[in-house]
């Protein structure tokens, strides 16, 4: 079982959202949350994604604690898109 939970009770602290809004929102009972965010219950890849849109931060946020290939696909993307402007004005 991938041992992420201090990541998901990171990412909901940080988005500075009570528990009781997460539950609701979510459809989960508290429990289930404090079993996700102490790795008792391995979390569904559904349920990730919506924790990751009620969070406002990627999966890999709430799996590995990090943003860093969110941030390299977006500068490799912004790069590729001088380069097409660049070759279009030529």
């Amino acid at each position: 079982m991938a041992e992420y939970g201090a990541h998901l009770k990171k990412a909901r602290t940080k988005a500075s959202i009570p528990i009781k809004e997460v539950i609701e929102k979510l459809d989960i009972s508290k429990q289930t949350l404090m079993n996700y965010e102490s790795n008792k219950t391995e979390i569904p890849f559904g349920r990730l994604e919506q924790m990751s849109k009620l969070y406002g931060v990627s999966i890999d946020v709430l799996t590995k604690g990090e943003q860093k290939s969110a941030k390299v696909f977006r500068l490799s993307t912004e790069k590729e898109e001088l380069e097409k402007q660049r070759f279009a004005t030529c």
